[in-house]
């Protein structure tokens, strides 16, 4: 996509690349959610899934680091969870889930019930990603014949107790050939410098006595 070959990437304008505050971060997030809309604008839904896309998508992959990298950009992401194109949201999805927490879900959760199935896949992996099992488990329950949500919806608790997976750890740990961790140094003692047996330090007296020497000096 030729709107997007410049250099810089994120930033066309070059005053907002050379402040690259949070107006700018904005400005640009924004401008490249407008370029992305107006690239992967279609009326076929099935355009969306074939190889083309994905490989159009792939060139943007410096775009999208720089989103990730901008806090700023939440803002325009969150108002992208409500584009009419699926692929919209499902990106936006995605890159939100770069910047949310398991305590903050930056909206991801007001998704889960999309009516595409792209979108609802990226849901339910930031979900998990975010360990928000009973929003995920919601997921599930509303989209039984959903293979995608199910399988993320699964989650087995570790039968093994920490101690015995600490145990299990430790065993297989070869310490056979560590080498011990102190160990007497081979090499005689000797000083390269004996700065001990120069001569002692000047007194105060001394040193008075020489700078007013040289302010005289400089003054007259």
């Amino acid at each position: 996509m030729s709107s997007f070959n410049q250099k810089p990437r994120f930033a066309s304008r070059p005053l907002e690349w050379l402040t690259s505050g949070g107006r700018a971060s904005y400005a640009a997030t924004d401008r490249f959610f407008h370029l992305l809309r107006d690239e992967f604008s279609t009326t076929e839904p099935r355009n969306l899934f074939n190889e083309d896309v994905a490989a159009r998508l792939l060139l943007l992959r410096d775009d999208f680091r720089q989103v990730m990298e901008h806090p700023q950009s939440v803002g325009v992401l969150q108002r992208s969870l409500n584009d009419i194109n699926p692929l919209i949201r499902a990106i936006a999805v995605w890159l939100l889930s770069k910047h949310a927490n398991r305590f903050m879900l930056l909206g991801i959760e007001d998704s889960r019930f999309d009516y595409s199935p792209m979108v609802r896949k990226r849901v339910a992996r930031a979900l998990r990603k975010l360990q928000a099992r009973e929003l995920l488990q919601e997921m599930a329950d509303e989209y039984p014949d959903d293979e995608t949500v199910q399988w993320f919806a699964i989650w087995k608790a570790n039968p093994k107790t920490y101690q015995q997976r600490l145990e299990n750890f430790v065993s297989t740990v070869d310490q056979t050939n560590a080498e011990p961790t102190y160990r007497p140094s081979r090499m005689p003692l000797w000083f390269r410098d004996e700065y001990w047996s120069g001569s002692p330090p000047k007194s105060i007296e001394y040193m008075r006595t020489l700078l007013k020497r040289i302010q005289a000096l400089v003054h007259g």
